[in-house]
This record gives C-alpha cells, structure tokens and sequence, in this order.
C-alpha cells in the first residue's frame, strides 16, 4: 500500500488555498478519488477560520494571493494553537532561494511548484500526511503513556499509603504486645513473690510446730483425717511420720469416740456454712 492510500485510509482532509481554485481541478479529483476529503478556501481569512473551525491533516496553501499572502497566512497559523500543528505545503511559481527560505521561516514543512505536477504534488502530499497520521498516533501514545503514568503513580500512591497504615497497625500491635508482656511478666514476678512468701511462712509455721513441746496435729474437716503431727504428738502415740490415722482413734472410749466425731462434723457444717 502506497503512502497516499495509507493515509487515506483514515479518512485525512486537506485544505487547498488559492484564489482561482478552478486551475487546482485535476489535483482536486486526484485527492478526492483517493478518498481524501478536499476543502477550499478563496484567500488567507477564509484559510484561517476554516482551519481553525475544520482542522484539516494538510494545508495547500498559495503564495500569491489577494490580502494577505501566502506567507503571512502560514505565519499566522503557526502562531494560534488550533492550528500550528497542522503542516502547511507551499504553492509557488517563485523559484528563487530567499523564496523558499522565507516559506521555510514562516513554518512551511514542503513546497510545490506550479503550475502543479500532480504525480509530485500527490507524493508530497501522502508523505505528508503519513507523518501527520505518524505525530497523532505518537500524540495518543504519549496521552496513553501519561495516563498509564498517572494511574501508576496513584497505585504506588495507595500502595505506600496501605504500606504507612500496616507499618503503624504493626508498631501498634507491637506496643501492646510489650505491655500485655510487660504485665504479664510482673504477674509472674508477683507470684512468684507471693509463692516464695507463702514457702517461707510455711517453713516458719513447720518449724515453730516442729519445736513446740506441745503435741500437735492438723486434721481435715469434718472427716477427722490427721494430715500432720509433729515430733511430740508421734512420740507420745508412737506413731511414724506419714502414718494414715483418724483423730477419733487416739480415744479408747467409743462414747468419746462418738462425740469427737459429731464434734468434727458440726464444725465443718459451720465453716461451710460460713463459706
């Protein structure tokens, strides 16, 4: 496929400029056979409103024309934003050099000269608008790529943000993890305060009881069962430590016997009551 018909292909629109627009007919129907829409303008003010309004993909502009010429006309489409991105082809019978440079200075990207050559001037054209079709797909990427740029960057955005909030959720957790084991740890220090308390007053209560004259026993309520004597009560029974007795047994009498018995059962009925 030829340049012209590629760019054709996507329906381009060229403007032709010239104030006898009739000795542009064969250009004309070779633009329009091709598929290419042809728009016209009769001199430099109706150029740039119809530019300005139709935004064609090329502008055939002439140099010599009523009003303002052809390259006052050029000058002033590069300078309004609608239209300085539209590429302007020359239509000239001047062939000096300070011609064309003047073209080239007033942001003309091309000249032909008349009268036309239409295998030139549609080579010219086509290459024209191919890099034409060439800038906006380039334009859409780069939007594309903006887009695609921004979309990243609130992702990473977001993704910092979540990163920021787990981090603070973590520090969090982590602080309250060193204070439940901060109080954990005084608990157990606390018990095992109170543990070492209650060990050292059970080993003064064992030694006050291990030395005391008096026999003595602790028994279980209200069943009587002697837990504990200490030196004086197993030498006057001539019982062995560990020895399994009854409080009752230490009365011969089964009427005493009886009555310690009810005794024990009455005083556990009260601390349970008590209870």
């Amino acid at each position: 496929m030829s340049h012209l018909a590629a760019s054709a292909a996507h329906t381009d629109t060229v403007l032709i400029v010239d104030d006898t627009p009739a000795n542009l007919g064969v250009v004309v129907d070779s633009l329009e056979a091709r598929g290419i829409r042809v728009l016209v303008a009769l001199d430099g003010v109706e150029a740039l409103e119809r530019a300005a309004f139709s935004q064609p993909d090329l502008i055939l502009l002439d140099v010599k024309m009523p009003g303002i010429d052809g390259f006052e006309t050029c000058r002033r489409l590069k300078r309004d934003e609608r239209t300085r991105d539209i590429a302007v082809i020359f239509m000239t019978s001047l062939t000096g050099n300070e011609d064309r440079v003047e073209g080239f200075s007033a942001g003309g990207v091309d000249y032909v000269t008349k009268p036309l050559r239409i295998d030139e001037t549609l080579a010219r054209v086509g290459v024209h608008l191919e890099l034409r079709a060439m800038h906006k797909q380039l334009l859409a990427q780069n939007r594309q790529l903006l887009a695609e740029v921004a979309v990243r960057k609130e992702t990473e955005a977001a993704l910092s943000q979540a990163r920021d909030d787990l981090e603070r959720r973590v520090a969090l957790r982590t602080e309250e993890l060193a204070r439940a084991n901060a109080n954990l740890q005084a608990q157990i220090d606390e018990r095992r305060r109170a543990d070492a308390r209650l060990q050292a007053s059970e080993a003064r209560f064992r030694a006050i009881v291990e030395t005391s004259p008096v026999p003595l026993c602790i028994t279980s309520m209200p069943e009587g069962h002697i837990l504990y004597t200490n030196e004086p009560l197993r030498e006057l029974f001539g019982m062995d430590e560990g020895m399994s007795a009854n409080i009752a047994d230490f009365y011969a009498d089964p009427s005493e016997r009886e009555h310690v018995i009810r005794h024990l059962r009455t005083e556990g009925s009260l601390r349970n009551a008590e209870v």
